[in-house]
């Protein structure tokens, strides 16, 4: 039986001289896709010394957790590098998922959909108007009243809420925001479910259920289940 070194707390309490693993130990990803200058033959390499060493039959693979970033990863890996290279033939994939970088990849796409951005305003128009209420001021820069409101250490702000009734009206604007509705038609309309988009084995640099948006899978999946059954609803009706 061999001593499995993640029992060993005090060997993990140490940090490795290195900041990443060998290369060959090492596969790293970015939205699903190689990263770091990678090809597939630098894969096909890790798996030909593996096969070509002798010290270890066994092959462990490990993920790092969610929002780490490509520093934070390599780090982690390093260290159990140090630790298990005894054993096991360690293979670590590393990805950036880091706050930052998901921010950086992502919300620029985001930021620029048609959904969003009506969003964006209604939320806008909601707090602005009870930071307005909160101040007695009405100013007409939204933007800069919900900055200066978010630094403001009034305790009448830091105290402000929403009501059942703000909420319904700010649910109200959304359902009747034409903008908005023709949007979500369209995104049901061109979307995919995942089950159909994985079976078709594409590489994508993130899963989207429609190419109109960049919206999680969850969001689009509900979209597309409101559109049906409104449309249901339509035959029903006329029928």
């Amino acid at each position: 039986m061999q001593f499995n070194p993640a029992l060993n707390l005090q060997a993990f309490s140490s940090q490795s001289v290195a900041f990443a693993p060998p290369a060959i130990n090492a596969i790293y990803l970015r939205d699903g896709k190689y990263d770091n200058n990678m090809k597939r033959s630098d894969v096909a390499a890790t798996f030909q010394a593996f096969r070509a060493q002798t010290a270890t039959s066994r092959l462990a693979l490990f993920f790092h957790g969610g929002l780490v970033d490509k520093a934070w990863g390599q780090q982690g890996a390093a260290n159990q590098y140090d630790h298990y290279k005894d054993v096991v033939f360690p293979l670590f994939f590393i990805w950036e998922s880091g706050f930052w970088e998901v921010l950086a990849h992502h919300f620029p796409l985001i930021f620029a959909e048609t959904i969003f951005g009506r969003v964006l305003d209604h939320v806008l128009n909601l707090i602005s108007s009870k930071t307005q209420q909160a101040q007695g001021t009405a100013a007409s820069n939204r933007f800069a009243l919900l900055a200066s409101s978010f630094n403001d250490t009034d305790a009448q702000l830091r105290t402000t809420t929403l009501t059942d009734s703000d909420i319904a009206g700010f649910m109200e604007a959304i359902k009747n925001d034409v903008a908005i509705q023709q949007e979500a038609a369209a995104i049901a309309r061109t979307s995919q479910g995942i089950d159909s988009l994985l079976a078709k084995s594409a590489t994508r640099a993130v899963l989207q259920l429609s190419p109109r948006t960049y919206l999680s899978p969850d969001v689009v999946s509900a979209i597309r289940g409101a559109y049906v059954q409104a449309n249901r609803n339509n035959i029903d009706n006329n029928s």
